[in-house]
Order: structure tokens, then C-alpha cells, then sequence
């Protein structure tokens, strides 16, 4: 059947995206745990990475999580009118504090016009909020910027966010 290898293919790609943190998590702990004498600015250093992997972890199972209350049907989604511009710009408000902490700059391009879309505006706001937070995250770390505009079709509306970090290959 195709949904029993869509499952087995979802699944192994699962296994492989949190078996990467806990590799990693275990390797740095060994590490810290092997050397009782490792410079502070070292130990400091794994442990930050410690706890961005586990963040990372911590979030693939809630992913997870929140799919299989969609599949299961535990979840509703709750639709509403609402203004793309004010959630983008809840999102922006969110993610502030963040984006002067790491001293980047948000330039936000989002046009006057009023964008009205039926969706649910937590989840909506959730994935605005990943999307800003990792382009600060990835940003150019002596000078970063992070940019958002939106551009519409007769039909679609379309939220770019971008940084000026090194990108992926």
C-alpha cells in the first residue's frame, strides 16, 4: 500500500532526524565527562550545544506529537478570519527580543494592504515565529538582517523571510 510506505518512509526519516541530536548530545557529554580539567570556556561551550540539541529534540517529538492529533482527529483545527499583516507583525513583536539580543536587524516590508485569510491563527503564529526565529538564529553573526515582505498572486499569498547568513548549500 502507499500510506504503509509513506509510514515506513516517514518513520525512518524520523529515526534519522532525532537519532542526530542524541549522537551528538551523548558525544559532548562524554567529552565533558572524560575531562574533568577541559577549559571552562570549552565546557561552557558544550553545554550550550547540549541544550540546542535537546531544544532540537524536544521539538521534532512535539512535532510528531501534534501530527498524530491531527491524524487521530484529537485536534480541530480552529478557523477564523484573520488579518495576515497583525499576525505577522505579533510574530515580529514575539521574536524582538531575540533579534537584539543576537543584534540583528528585521527589516519588515509587508505592504499596507490587508491580507485576509481563513486559518488557525495559533498555529499560524507558531510557524511565523520558527521561520523568524531561525533566520536570527542563521543570520550573519557580525551584521545580521532579517527581511520580510509578502507577495500575492490572484490566488496565493506569499510570506518570504530571509537572512543574510551563509545559507545551505
Amino acid at each position: 500500500r502507499n500510506s504503509d510506505r509513506w509510514v515506513d518512509k516517514f518513520l525512518y526519516k524520523l529515526a534519522q532526524e532525532i537519532r542526530t541530536p542524541i549522537t551528538s548530545v551523548k558525544a559532548m557529554t562524554e567529552l565533558i565527562q572524560d575531562n574533568p580539567d577541559m577549559e571552562e570556556t570549552m565546557r561552557e561551550k558544550f553545554l550550550s550545544n547540549i541544550i540546542k540539541e535537546t531544544e532540537r529534540l524536544s521539538h521534532l517529538i512535539n512535532q510528531v506529537l501534534t501530527l498524530e492529533k491531527y491524524d487521530s482527529g484529537a485536534y480541530k483545527l480552529n478557523l477564523a478570519s484573520e488579518m495576515l499583516n497583525d499576525m505577522l507583525e505579533q510574530a515580529i513583536d514575539t521574536i524582538m527580543p531575540l533579534a537584539k539580543e543576537r543584534n540583528v536587524s528585521i527589516k519588515n516590508q509587508i505592504p499596507d494592504t490587508q491580507y485576509l485569510l481563513s486559518c488557525d491563527r495559533g498555529l499560524i503564529l507558531q510557524v511565523l515565529i520558527n521561520l523568524l526565529s531561525n533566520a536570527i538564529k542563521f543570520s550573519n553573526q557580525d551584521a545580521g538582517e532579517v527581511s520580510i515582505f509578502i507577495s500575492n498572486s490572484d490566488q496565493d499569498i506569499t510570506v518570504c523571510i530571509s537572512d543574510n547568513g551563509r545559507g545551505i548549500a
